[in-house]
């Protein structure tokens, strides 16, 4: 149990002293599989567990002042530090966890955002190791060794908890012949669980991954939430650089892949042999169904420029049917 309550104490520890003694106080067997705590101005806490929330209304309501104070000491009383990540409504916690901010954003002269006031809510996802996560993966995606990987689940359903598990047994020898991992962590999600890894953090992603690719000698790059043209056309040169990759992506089913611009991106770059895709369940990461790349593609009704489908790799011509488009 002790172990299964750290990371929750660890993520509200940088909380205000007040709002961190009442969090304290919530029985342990909950907190144990805490996922995400809401902190509401004017409400009691809401902590979401095994995919259920519950509001502590034992617990007095989240001050304004607690709000405000809990943005400075989430910096370490450094928010010029950190102003980059707080203009943007997060900040990257020890260990892997991230408070998102709701608030009013402060504008320089050009428009653009720099700093946050009037906070009105934190919200804390609760980051955990879930070993043997993934396992299933490992045996059903990389039995013929390591290739392309794509993650797609919903909102919360454990995306990055999966793919700090593959990091991890990954950079431990888990597949025969792959030992070299690169992680590119835009946003210091990852790198808390990658022991083992040649880790990178701060990149934006598709910098990070050329980066990796010139100079680390990676055979597999893992990295969270690819999709913009840069992204793509890093997984183009990884693919032709003979270095997998693997990366996650917002869709809660195949017809949601299929109609995200990112999710098409990503499957015309060639540079993925084999998706997974996760279920609602109370624990994280669980997975729904993996299946080939080829397999969507050709099922879906995809139309190439040019004529034929080639055995799963570049499809610079890629566009969908209107039934897939939904138009």
């Amino acid at each position: 149990m002790m172990e299964s309550v750290r990371p929750y104490e660890q993520a509200v520890s940088g909380l205000a002293p007040s709002l961190r003694g009442r969090l304290l106080t919530l029985p342990r067997s909950v907190v144990a599989q805490a996922q995400e705590l809401r902190l509401l101005l004017g409400q009691p806490p809401i902590l979401r567990a095994c995919n259920r929330s519950q509001c502590y209304q034992n617990l007095a309501p989240v001050t304004a002042q607690e709000l405000s104070q809990s943005l400075l000491t989430l910096s370490g009383q450094a928010l010029h530090t950190h102003q980059m990540e707080i203009s943007q409504g997060f900040l990257t916690l020890p260990g892997g966890h991230r408070a998102g901010f709701a608030a009013t954003a402060v504008h320089d002269a050009a428009g653009r955002t720099v700093n946050l006031r009037e906070i009105n809510a934190i919200v804390l996802r609760i980051a955990r190791a879930f070993p043997g996560a993934a396992d299933s993966v490992i045996g059903q995606a990389f039995s013929q060794g390591v290739g392309g990987l794509l993650i797609a689940g919903a909102p919360s359903s454990g995306k990055t908890t999966l793919l700090r598990e593959l990091a991890r047994r990954l950079a431990g020898g888990a597949v025969s012949g792959c030992d070299r991992v690169a992680v590119v962590d835009e946003r210091g999600e990852l790198s808390g669980f990658c022991d083992g890894c040649c880790v990178l953090r701060g990149y934006e992603k598709g910098d990070g991954m050329l980066l990796a690719i010139r100079s680390l000698a990676p055979q597999v790059i893992l990295c969270d939430e690819l999709g913009t043209l840069q992204d793509v056309e890093a997984v183009s040169q990884a693919l032709h650089s003979g270095v997998a990759v693997v990366t996650t992506i917002h869709a809660g089913s195949r017809e949601e892949l299929l109609r995200r611009e990112a999710g098409r991106r990503l499957l015309a770059s060639g540079g993925f042999e084999t998706a997974v895709l996760l279920g609602e369940s109370p624990h994280p990461g669980v997975i729904r169904e993996v299946f080939s790349v080829d397999e969507l593609i050709e099922t879906a009704g995809i139309a190439f420029a040019g004529g034929q489908l080639h055995s799963g790799r570049r499809y610079p011509g890629l566009r969908l049917s209107p039934a897939v488009c939904g138009s």
